[in-house]
Parts: structure tokens; C-alpha cells; sequence
């Protein structure tokens, strides 16, 4: 008034569409501050994370009713000061003048009056307020003609009137809230704040108090609750102004104030307890008007409730990045055997692509039940636990929040009759509404991978428990070696100290150096075998390859393990079938294969036991190669299938006690293996305890075509028997 330069001595401030601009806006807050104060007496017991939330979403709510207020009392200002009228009495004036102008019916009249007071609640003004010119001149005018038929003895005529809208049609002063109460108290037991707000806006809604509801909620400014609440008030009227035709109520003639109970309004004003039985029908009707869109609100509710303002900002983030991810789902569909669109405001699932042999449905309705009991029926019951709390609405929209965006699963299942590994993509599409709308679903059988995965990792198991052995072989080498290096290297010192005190003894002396000889000797084949161990795992190994003999390279190693055989009476059998003796090789790896292995033999063998050699040609490999099959038999101790499994672990010796006592490094059998695999070839064990052994060699060796081929013996076949239980048989030939 002051920058418009006014006087405002005329001006009612009363009513700008409530009871004035300050007080409607004080009033608002005042009811918000007064739910907290009444929620922190914990009476609603909503939960404290809750709490801001829901007083943040009341106070939003009263932002758009303050602009329309302001607005109103701006255009009351400009209005007043141009002409010094009302503008609260001019909208009066106009509204009058048009109902007046419509010469219709009287619930036609009635119709449009309830239509214009709703539509004003609904934008958050107090339409009573607005239009309380029109409700104290024009319906009360209508009263007034009631009450003068009834004293003139005539049945009244004029059924419409305020009575009639505050005491039938207005029940609950906002489009029948108390009925809309009801609802939420009824089905929305599962949504706790609105439940509770219910609750407590349940009493003064029977007071037609309603902006706890309407504000709480909210219901206003809800293009959800827009319908029902423009239709409920007319259908009441309606159902009202009928009621009153067949004479189930009379014509009213007695105004209740419109902050009278429902139901003892409802008897005052028709002085029948059938006003009350009105209200009830009406109600009832109202409820029936509402449950189709309170359900559609509890499906939006559902996600909103979600929502702190932290995951308001995670949409936003991940809304701009939703072209970019469409862009990628389309250039990805063909990775997986089906993909789904998931509405999750409707829980609809509807098929994209799916492949012919999983081509089951094309929609699931109700998306988030079905999976629930897709898990119970095909997943593991030890899994079960974990994937359905997951797949809860609420936690797969909070997890898919959390995760960007982007969720997988993976997850084993029985599907048609098959065990099956799948991987589950969840990747949010759509964004509305800053609220998470639709979900890309991917499903990938991913059984293939699994069992590549499961191979590796098993693979990774033996190499660590190979490795584990191979370092608990190291220690007990080392443990070993201590013993075995000892020994030699005492028998040499003492033998020496025994030769110095018996020089002049020939005899004796000659005993001595022989074993200290033997005992050199040992020492060495137990360094050598070391270094040829440390060589090959170093790589440091190369095979030289030359000319050679098998005829003479096998002599030369019958010619050392013999002496040792005929001390233990053992019988060395050799059987050769072979056309070419001259080949190409490395003749010091060829000799320490056959040696290692004979060596062995001898050595496990017991007294008077068997050594049997077979040598024969087999069906080369190689172009330009000649294979050989060289078999070592002996009826000696054997070994464990334990044992014979890690035979060829460097440094693996048996823990049987015989074979514990017999020296060794325990590195032998290993030379042999990375030499024959290094040469290309194969070696294989067979052995049983107190049975014997059998060791199979298949080396290919590459021919000699610039020498010429020497057949060895004139049927191709030798055969050499040395007993050593007697005496020594001569060669023999077939």
C-alpha cells in the first residue's frame, strides 16, 4: 500500500482467498512445526531418517499455495488502488451474476459451483473463502426460500443450499479426506509414514479439519488425485440431491456450521437418523471412487519413499549419462540370450529379444513376484537367501542407485532340466521424473565361462599345491643332503686318517683308497645331480645334438649299473628290436636317461631280483625321425600310487622306510622327465608295492641319411641274459 501510494483505511484484507495472505502462510508453517513438535513426543513413531524427509516434503508444499496467495493479494492491492474496489468482491459479483445468467437447473448450478470450489482446493486456495459472497448471498438466498415454503405450508423446492454442500457433499472439507483417511489407514500398512500421518490426521478429518492429509501426503498439487477429487464431491451431490427427491431425507432447512462432526451433522441437519445412514452410503461411495487411485499412488509411493536428497543428486548424475548408456545396450544386445525392459513404476517386464530355445513368454507382469518365486523354485537353497533380499523392490532400486546405474548378478539355476550358470545385467534406461523409471534386463549364459573359470582356478590350486610339495621336497632335500653329504665326506676323512696311520700296510691302504674312491664317486653323482637339476630349472639346458650309437650307448650303461647288479645277484634281461642303431642325439642325455632309470632299478631291487630291458622301433611321429620304445622292468619294492603320482617332483622321495634309508637327492627321476620332455618324448610309470616297476620311454630321434643305416644283427633281433645269481650267461642270439 505504501509503493502504491494508497490510503487502506477501506481496504478488507479479510479474506484473499483465506483468511488472509500472512495468516494462511503463518498458519502453514505453523502446522508444519507443530507436526514436529508432536512427532518428537513420538507419537507417530515415524523413524528419525524419515522425519526431515516427510516435514521437507509439507513444507514444499506450501511454497506454491503462498505464490498463489501473493499473487492474489498483489492483484487485491493493484486493484484497490486503481479503482478503490474489491477484487474479492468483484470475483464475488461475477459469479453471482453467472449463476444467476445460467438459468438451469438448480443441481446444474450446484455441479459447477462444487466443480469451481474443488478445482480451487486442489491448486492449495481455500475456495470457501473465495467464494463466500456466493455462498452467503446466492445459497443462502436458496436457504432462505426453503425456510419461506416451509412457513407458508408449501413442500421447498430449492434443495440446494450451503447446509446441503457442508453437510453431504463437502464431508471432510476436501473431497471427502476422511474417506480418503479410510483408504490410507486400510491398504497403506506397508507404507509406514503415510500410514502414521493417517493416523494421525484421522480425528480432525471427522472435524472436516483436512490440511494434515492434503498437506502431509500430499494430495494437493497430485495430478494423481486430481480426478477423484473433482469427481467424489459431485457424485455426492448427485447421489445428495436424489436422496432428497425420493424423500429418504427432506429438504433441509437447518445450516450446521461446517466444523460439526460428520454424522452428528449429518443427523442435526435433517433432524433423521437417516442423514447419518447418508453419510455412510456417502463415505462408502467415496472410498469406492478412491481405491483405484490410491493404488495407482502406492505404486509411484513406492519408489518416491526411496529417495533421500543424496540419491535425488545420484539420478541427476546418472540421467545425463542415460543416452550414452541406450547407445550402449543397443550396440551389446547381441551378447545375451535375452534382454527385458523393466517398467518399475508398473513392475511390467516386457521381452525385447529372447532366443528361440529360451522363447517362453513376451511380458511378466508383476516382475518383482515372479522372480521371488522363480528363486525358490530353480535357484540353490543356500543361494536363495542372498538373491531374494537383493531382489526386493526397495533394495534393487537403492543397490541400483548405489552402483551408478549399472547392477549384475550371477546366479546358478536349474532351467528346463538343465544346470545352468547365468549373469543378470540391471542397467538403468530411463529416468523420469528424477526418479528411476525403466531397467535394461540382460540375461547371459555364462556356464562356459564358469567351467573355464572353476579349470583355472583348479588349475591355480595344483600349481600352488605343486609348488607347496616342490618347497616341503626343497626342506627335506636340504634335511637330506645334511645326511647324505655327511656321509660320503666322513668316510673319506676317516679312510684318509686310517691311510696316513697305515702307510707300510699295503693291504690296508689299498682298502682304504678303494672307499674312499666309492665314496668320492657318490659324492659326485650327488653334486652332479644337483647341478643338473639347478641347470634345468634355470634353463640353462641344451641338448647337443650329434651322430650316435644306441648299440654303444647302451652298452656303456649295462657296463655300469652290471657291477652293481651282480653284488645283489640280479638278473639284467635285454631284448632289442630295432632296424637303425645309428641316429642323431644328445649322447650324455640319452645315456643319463637309461642310467637314472636302471640306476634305480638296481637299487630298489632286492637280492636275486629281475631287471628286464625291451628296445624296439615304433611307428614314427616325426617326418624324417625314427621312434623308440625302451622299457624298464624289475619285480623290486614298487612304490605307493601316492608316491608314483609326484614321482617326478624334484627333490619327491618316498617316505616308505625302506626306500628312506636308501640314499638319493630325491632329483634323478626329475632329470629324466625334463630331459625326455626337452627331447620331445614321453615317459610313463606303472608300479605296485612289493610288485615292481615299469618304466616306458618313447623317445624321436632324427636319422642319420648321410650314414648309412646299420642293421644290427642278421634277424634284426638281440638278446642278452646276464644272471648274476650263477654265473654269467654269454649273449645269445635268436
Amino acid at each position: 500500500m505504501l509503493i502504491l501510494g494508497v490510503s487502506n483505511e477501506n481496504f478488507d484484507i479479510s479474506y484473499l482467498g483465506a483468511p488472509g495472505t500472512f495468516s494462511a502462510i503463518l498458519s502453514a508453517v505453523v502446522s508444519v512445526k507443530l507436526f514436529d513438535k508432536i512427532n518428537r513426543l513420538n507419537i507417530l513413531k515415524i523413524k528419525d531418517s524419515d522425519n526431515s524427509f516427510i516435514l521437507n516434503k509439507m513444507i514444499i508444499s506450501i511454497f506454491p499455495i503462498a505464490i498463489i496467495l501473493i499473487l492474489f493479494a498483489l492483484l487485491s492491492y493493484i486493484v484497490f488502488a486503481l479503482s478503490g474496489g474489491s477484487l474479492q468482491n468483484i470475483l464475488a459479483d461475477l459469479l453471482y451474476k453467472f449463476f444467476q445468467l445460467i438459468g438451469v437447473h438448480k443441481l446444474i448450478q450446484g455441479i459447477v459451483y462444487m466443480l469451481m470450489i474443488q478445482s480451487l482446493w486442489f491448486f492449495g486456495v481455500h475456495g470457501t473463502y473465495l467464494l463466500y459472497q456466493v455462498n452467503d448471498v446466492y445459497l443462502n438466498d436458496l436457504l432462505n426460500l426453503n425456510i419461506q415454503a416451509m412457513s407458508n405450508g408449501f413442500v421447498p423446492h430449492e434443495i440446494v443450499n450451503t447446509v446441503f454442500l457442508n453437510s453431504f457433499v463437502n464431508i471432510g472439507g476436501c473431497g471427502a479426506t476422511l474417506a480418503l483417511v479410510i483408504i490410507f489407514l486400510v491398504i497403506n500398512k506397508k507404507k509406514e509414514n503415510v500410514h502414521k500421518i493417517s493416523k494421525f490426521g484421522f480425528i480432525p478429518s471427522l472435524f472436516n479439519i483436512n490440511e494434515i492429509i492434503t498437506y502431509g501426503v500430499p494430495v494437493i498439487f497430485n495430478p494423481i488425485f486430481c480426478i477423484p477429487f473433482l469427481i467424489a464431491p459431485v457424485v455426492n451431490l448427485v447421489v445428495s440431491y436424489f436422496s432428497t427427491i425420493i424423500g429418504f431425507i427432506p429438504v433441509i432447512t437447518q445450516n450446521v456450521n461446517w466444523a460439526c462432526p460428520i454424522f452428528v451433522s449429518g443427523y442435526l441437519s435433517t433432524q433423521s437418523i437417516n442423514g447419518v445412514i447418508l453419510q455412510i452410503a456417502l463415505i462408502v461411495i467415496d472410498i469406492l471412487i478412491y481405491i483405484p487411485f490410491v493404488n495407482l499412488y502406492n505404486s509411484k509411493k513406492e519408489l518416491e519413499e526411496l529417495f533421500t536428497e543424496s540419491d535425488i543428486e545420484n539420478i541427476k548424475t546418472l540421467k545425463e549419462a542415460e543416452h550414452d548408456r541406450i547407445r550402449l545396450i543397443n550396440s551389446l544386445s547381441d551378447m545375451y540370450y535375452a534382454v527385458f525392459e523393466l517398467n518399475l513404476e508398473s513392475e511390467q517386464c516386457v521381452k525385447v529379444k529372447i532366443k528361440d530355445e529360451y522363447d517362453d513368454f513376451d511380458v511378466i507382469n508383476d516382475f518383482f513376484n515372479y522372480v521371488e518365486g522363480f528363486i525358490k523354485e530353480n535357484i540353490p537353497q543356500d543361494e536363495q537367501k542372498d538373491l531374494l533380499e537383493l531382489l526386493n523392490k526397495k533394495n534393487f532400486i537403492r543397490a541400483l542407485i548405489e552402483h551408478d546405474g549399472i547392477l549384475e548378478i550371477e546366479y546358478q539355476c536349474n532351467y528346463k532340466g538343465s544346470n545352468i550358470w547365468n549373469r543378470a545385467g540391471y542397467i538403468l534406461s530411463e529416468i523420469r521424473d528424477d526418479k528411476p523409471y525403466m531397467v535394461t534386463v540382460t540375461i547371459r549364459n555364462v556356464s562356459d565361462i564358469k567351467v573355464e573359470q572353476e579349470a583355472h582356478n583348479q588349475a591355480l590350486k595344483d600349481a600352488y599345491e605343486m609348488a607347496r610339495n616342490a618347497n616341503n621336497a626343497k626342506t627335506d632335500f636340504l634335511s637330506s643332503m645334511s645326511h647324505d653329504i655327511r656321509t660320503p665326506m666322513n668316510a673319506i676323512m676317516g679312510m684318509t686318517v686310517i691311510a696316513k696311520n697305515n702307510k707300510d700296510n699295503v693291504e690296508k691302504l689299498e682298502d682304504c683308497l678303494d672307499k674312499i674312491e666309492t665314496s668320492s664317486n657318490h659324492l659326485l653323482d650327488l653334486i652332479n645331480d644337483v647341478l643338473d637339476m639347478s641347470k634345468i630349472e634355470s634353463g640353462k639346458v641344451t641338448l647337443n645334438e650329434e651322430p650316435l650309437d644306441l648299440d654303444s650307448i647302451i652298452d656303456d650303461v649295462l657296463n655300469i649299473i652290471l657291477p652293481t647288479a651282480r653284488d645283489k645277484h640280479i638278473t639284467v634281461k635285454l631284448n632289442k628290436e630295432i632296424n637303425h642303431a645309428f641316429v642323431q642325439g644328445d649322447v650324455l642325455r640319452i645315456n643319463q636317461i637309461f642310467l637314472n632309470i636302471l640306476s634305480n632299478s638296481v637299487k630298489f631291487t632286492p637280492k636275486n631280483g629281475n631287471i628286464q630291458i625291451f628296445i624296439r622301433e615304433i611307428t614314427p611321429e616325426y617326418k624324417n625321425y625314427i621312434s623308440y620304445e625302451f622299457k624298464f622292468i624289475d619285480n623290486g619294492i614298487g612304490m605307493s600310487e601316492e608316491f608314483k603320482d609326484k614321482i617326478f617332483t624334484p627333490f619327491a622321495r618316498s617316505e616308505e622306510s625302506i626306500i628312506k634309508n636308501v640314499e638319493g637327492t630325491g632329483l634323478g627321476m626329475s632329470i629324466v622327465k625334463n630331459i625326455v620332455d626337452m627331447m620331445n618324448g614321453e615317459i610313463y610309470v606303472k608300479s605296485k608295492i612289493n610288485k615292481g616297476s615299469e618304466f616306458t620311454v618313447i623317445l624321436h630321434l632324427k636319422s642319420q641319411d648321410d650314414i648309412k643305416n646299420k642293421t644290427v644283427k642278421e634277424d634284426k633281433i638281440e638278446n642278452k641274459n646276464y644272471d648274476f645269481k650263477g654265473k654269467k650267461i654269454p649273449s645269445c642270439r635268436g
